[in-house]
């Protein structure tokens, strides 16, 4: 499992490079565009926009996995490897339980969006937002292959 889940998060690392470098030569080509050519593509904002997003909640998916995301840890450091195990495990459970309200709300908000256009690319509003449950699965697998590690003490909490 965590060999799979290694290979999604490098995907995942590599896919949002990519969106990211995409996005600012977007942006950049808009500005050239508009400034010295007096033309801006209506386009360009909102590809910006959904490409920042996607990028944003697939490294979030990475970050889950690596214990990456910003932390209070000096409360743990305070008590033994035993104490900040469960307490790990505590707010692992509790990140979790988010999760899967994020991923559930989050499919039922794309899929009330596939009838609604984006005002500018005409798109279904479905596509920006199935990204929130992809990224809540993704999430989700690496967090239980962390917590797996943590009850096996495979690797520090």
């Amino acid at each position: 499992m965590k060999v799979l889940v290694e290979k999604i998060n490098t995907f995942l690392d590599r896919a949002s490079l990519v969106l990211i470098v995409i996005m600012v030569l977007l942006v950049w080509m808009q500005v050239f565009m508009r400034y010295l050519l007096n033309f801006s593509p209506f386009w360009i904002e909102a590809a910006a926009r959904y490409m920042m997003i996607w990028s944003l909640l697939m490294a979030s998916a990475v970050l889950v996995g690596s214990n990456g995301h910003v932390g209070v840890d000096f409360i743990q450091q305070l008590y033994s490897p035993k104490v900040d195990k469960v307490i790990s495990l505590v707010l692992s459970l509790a990140i979790l339980v988010f999760l899967l309200v994020y991923t559930v709300f989050g499919m039922e908000a794309a899929l009330d969006q596939w009838t609604v256009r984006d005002g500018s690319i005409r798109i279904s509003m479905f596509w920006p937002f199935i990204i929130v449950p992809i990224s809540g699965i993704l999430m989700i697998l690496n967090l239980l292959v962390r917590m797996y590690e943590i009850l096996t003490g495979r690797e520090e909490a």
